[in-house]
């Protein structure tokens, strides 16, 4: 693995829990500026540019993402017309489509299983901005106590 990057808003990355729980990780955080207009993910869009970035340089023989939607279809594609490895991390038994999609764009699909002792219990929300920032905010007691 040459390099784990984690895309976001340039509050979310900046936070200090967030640096502290990335660098234990290993995980390089990338802020993200956010512009008032324009209609795509601009962490999609940072996420598609690195990728090209690291593999043009030479700076690694594949690329790995972890994605829920086709956004990165035509990044793989590229990327595979280059000579570069692309895979698609997913759990096992999600979005099977979309690993079809990457399948036919020649991309290797990852699956991997959660244990059944990790609980995936949301605490924290996202909430975007009129400004075009993102805060996290913890998610209140009613909502809790649906998924606990």
């Amino acid at each position: 693995l040459a390099s784990t990057h984690v895309f976001g808003a340039p509050g979310v990355v900046q936070n200090r829990d967030w640096q502290a729980s990335l660098q234990k990780l290993a995980i390089q955080g990338v802020s993200v500026p956010r512009v008032a207009a324009g209609t795509k993910d601009p962490n999609d869009i940072a996420i598609a540019a690195h990728a090209v970035h690291m593999f043009l340089q030479g700076k690694c023989a594949g690329i790995a993402v972890s994605v829920r939607d086709a956004d990165f279809l035509c990044l793989a594609t590229f990327l595979h017309s280059q000579g570069c490895q692309v895979a698609l991390v997913l759990p096992e038994g999600d979005a099977l489509a979309l690993g079809q999609a990457f399948e036919a764009a020649r991309a290797e699909i990852v699956r991997y299983r959660l244990s059944a002792n990790m609980v995936r219990t949301p605490k924290v929300k996202v909430v975007l901005h009129a400004s075009g920032e993102s805060s996290f905010e913890p998610l209140n007691d009613i909502v809790l106590s649906i998924y606990n």
